[in-house]
């Protein structure tokens, strides 16, 4: 247990870790406000802003994934806002919370076969984007004054759609990255020696 706290912790702040936390915020950052578009001010379409955070979170541990999120959220308000609503920290919390809880559940390996990795990264998208939603909507009730229940039915109607595709998105990135790249194997033995 103790190694393993080491090791989430130390992760994202090797040479390898600080160069993934960077360019995945900037990947999420450009995703988010570049593709994104507003049907109206209470919903979202992000083809995969979120998708990058979680994958951060899947292969960096929870404390990258919130790093990314966070970087992604707090640089892409300062650069580029197109709702023109202010900051808020349920917003913010909700991206943070993206990579948190997908790497939370990532960090224990059930086992290599890909359809036991299938099921592990959708239960990760299904409770990230759960969690991101539920403080989405409850931060877009302060911003936008309506009451809560009629965010949440607004914008639940699209968020099955959202999670299967970006439990597409993650499972081709995540499975791309432990088969094909051979750094994840050096990588995760670093992290545990140090």
């Amino acid at each position: 247990m103790r190694e393993t706290l080491r090791t989430i912790f130390k992760r994202p702040f090797t040479p390898i870790g600080i160069s993934l936390v960077g360019i995945m915020s900037g990947m999420a950052l450009t995703v988010t406000r570049l593709l994104t578009f507003y049907p109206i001010p209470s919903l979202r379409f992000d083809p995969g802003g979120p998708a990058i955070i979680m994958i951060a979170g899947m292969i960096l541990g929870p404390i990258g994934g919130a790093l990314v999120g966070g970087l992604s959220d707090v640089i892409g308000f300062f650069f580029w806002n197109p709702t023109g609503l202010p900051w808020n920290p349920l917003i913010f919390t909700a991206q943070v919370m993206y990579g948190f809880v997908a790497g939370l559940i990532m960090m224990k390996r059930w086992d290599s076969s890909k359809t036991t990795r299938l099921i592990q990264i959708i239960v990760a998208v299904v409770v990230a984007k759960t969690v991101g939603f539920m403080f989405v909507t409850w931060g877009l009730t302060g911003l936008l004054h309506i009451p809560f229940m009629a965010l949440f039915t607004t914008r639940i109607i699209v968020q099955p759609f959202f999670i299967i595709w970006y439990s597409v998105i993650c499972f081709s990135v995540v499975q791309s990255v432990e088969t094909l790249i051979p750094w994840r194997k050096r990588f995760e033995s670093n992290t545990q020696k140090s």
